[in-house]
C-alpha cells in the first residue's frame, strides 16, 4: 500500500471515531430532551428530600453579575425553576427569593439551616445552623421576595434575577417550625438541546459517509 493510501486510511479511521461520537453525543442530547423533559418543557432533577428542625432552609448565596445578566436577557435561552412541595400533603409551604441583605435581615434573629454542600454520589445534603430564639413573621406577609409561590401542592419560582446577590428560601407557609420538602430544579433549555442534538447527529451522518468513502478509496485495488 502506498504512502498516500495510508495516510487516507488513517484519516479515514480517524473520521470515522469522530463521526460516531457525534452521533453518540447528539443521540444523548436528544434522548435527554425527549426522556427528561416534563410536558411543560422543562428537563428536572430527581426530587431531593430536606428534612430539618428549624423555621427555613436557606440557600448558598447565588450571586448574578451585570454581564450574565445581560447575556441571560439578551439570549432568552435558559429558564431555571424551582419546585417544592411539603411531604404532608396538608401542609401548605412556602419557597421564595430575596436579595441577600433582605432576607438574612427577616431571619436574623431565627433558628434556620443554610445548606453548605451537596454530595450528589451518593447524595448528602451539609448544613450549617443559625440559632436564633425569634420566631418569624409568615413569609408570605413580606414586600422583599423577587419571586414566591406559597400553598398546599407543588409551589415553583423561576429565576429571572437581576444583577445582585440573593438567597431561597422554604419555610413552612405559616411560619412553624420543621420542615421536611421535595425540592425539584428545572430547566427549560427551550430549542437548544434539542437543535445542538441534531446537528450532531448530521454532522456525524456526514462525517461517517465521507469516512467510509475515504477508507473504501484506501483499500480498494488499482
Amino acid at each position: 500500500m502506498s504512502v498516500p493510501r495510508i495516510v487516507l486510511l488513517v484519516l479515514g479511521i480517524l473520521f470515522s471515531l469522530l463521526a460516531l461520537g457525534f452521533l453518540f453525543a447528539g443521540g444523548a442530547l436528544v434522548w435527554i430532551d425527549g426522556a427528561h423533559s416534563s410536558g411543560d418543557g422543562y428537563v428536572s432533577t430527581q426530587p431531593v428530600r430536606v428534612s430539618r428542625e428549624g423555621y427555613a432552609v436557606v440557600s448558598q448565596p447565588i450571586s448574578v453579575d451585570l454581564q450574565a445578566e445581560r447575556a441571560l436577557r439578551a439570549l432568552r435561552l435558559v429558564n431555571i425553576r424551582m419546585e417544592c412541595e411539603n411531604a404532608d400533603p396538608e401542609r401548605a409551604i412556602f419557597v421564595g427569593i430575596a436579595r441577600e441583605e433582605d432576607a438574612r435581615g427577616y431571619l436574623d434573629q431565627v433558628d434556620y439551616d443554610q445548606l453548605l454542600e451537596v454530595d450528589f454520589y451518593p447524595l448528602k445534603l451539609r448544613f450549617h445552623k443559625h440559632a436564633g430564639e425569634s420566631s418569624p413573621a409568615p413569609p408570605e406577609s413580606q414586600d422583599f421576595w423577587k419571586s414566591a409561590a406559597w400553598g398546599k401542592g407543588a409551589q415553583s419560582i423561576d429565576f429571572d434575577l437581576e444583577a445582585g446577590d440573593y438567597l431561597v428560601v422554604v419555610m413552612n407557609a405559616d411560619a412553624s417550625k420543621d420542615l421536611d420538602f421535595n425540592a425539584t430544579f428545572k430547566a427549560k433549555i427551550f430549542w437548544v438541546l434539542l437543535a445542538v442534538g441534531l446537528i450532531l447527529i448530521v454532522a456525524g451522518c456526514v462525517g461517517l459517509v465521507g469516512s467510509i468513502v475515504m477508507i473504501y478509496f484506501a483499500l480498494r485495488g488499482d
